[in-house]
C-alpha cells in the first residue's frame, strides 16, 4: 500500500490489486471479488498509519480497532482495480480516533464507512519464554473499560481484578489487587461462588 498523508487531516492511500492476491482465489471461483472486510480492514490501517503520521509514538503503543458505522457497500472491487482509500480524521479526544473513509475504483465509490480506534499502551509482563524469543504482551485497557463500561475519570482497576465485571462510577473510586466484583446485581467470593443473602 502507498499514499500521501496530510498530518492531522486525511491520507490518500492505494493498492494495485492483482488476480495473485491470495483472497480472490476462493472469493468467488470464477468471479474473484475483494471481500468487503478487506476493504474495511485497508481503510482502517490507512487510518493508523494517518494517526501514526500526525501524532508519532514508539513501539510502547498499539492501535486498536474499535468499531465501525455507517458502512456500506456500493460496487464490486476485482483483479486489475487499483484501490484508492481516503481517510479523514473526524475527531480525536484523547486516545481515541474517529475517521471517515472511503475505498473508490475509478473515481467510484466501492465502500465508506466512519472507523474509531484507540491508541493505548502495550504492557509486557517480562516473560520471553513464547516460542517468537520476544517478550510476552497484553494491551491493557488504562482505564477504560469495554463498550459498555463506564468508568470515572479517577477510577483505578488493580491488577488480577476481572474487567468484565468492573463497573466503575464517576467520583473517586479505588478497586484493588485481586478485589472481586458484583457481576449483575450478585456478589461472589474470591474462588468466584455466589454470596447470597
Amino acid at each position: 500500500m502507498r499514499g500521501r498523508v496530510v498530518k492531522g487531516e486525511r491520507i490518500h492511500a492505494y493498492k494495485n490489486l492483482t488476480f495473485n492476491e491470495h483472497f480472490f482465489q476462493g472469493h468467488f471461483p470464477g468471479a474473484p471479488v475483494m471481500p468487503g472486510v478487506l476493504q474495511l480492514e485497508a481503510l482502517a490501517q490507512a487510518g493508523g498509519l494517518l494517526a501514526y503520521e500526525t501524532t508519532p509514538w514508539d513501539s510502547s503503543k498499539l492501535v486498536l480497532f474499535m468499531s465501525m458505522d455507517r458502512v456500506k457497500f456500493r460496487r464490486m472491487v476485482s483483479p486489475g482495480d487499483r484501490l484508492d482509500l481516503h481517510v479523514t480524521i473526524d475527531r480525536v479526544k484523547g486516545s481515541i480516533w474517529r475517521f471517515k473513509g472511503e475505498a473508490k475504483v475509478d473515481g467510484q465509490l466501492a465502500s465508506e464507512a466512519e472507523l474509531m480506534a484507540m491508541i493505548m499502551d502495550r504492557r509486557c509482563d517480562g516473560d520471553s519464554s513464547d516460542s517468537g524469543g520476544g517478550q510476552a504482551c497484553r494491551a491493557r485497557l488504562d482505564g477504560r473499560g469495554g463498550p459498555y463500561a463506564v468508568i470515572g475519570p479517577k477510577v483505578k482497576i488493580g491488577a488480577k481484578t476481572p474487567r468484565r465485571a468492573a463497573r466503575g462510577d464517576r467520583g473517586d473510586t479505588t478497586i484493588g489487587r485481586a478485589t472481586h466484583l458484583p457481576v449483575r446485581g450478585h456478589r461472589r467470593d474470591p474462588a468466584g461462588h455466589e454470596i447470597r443473602g
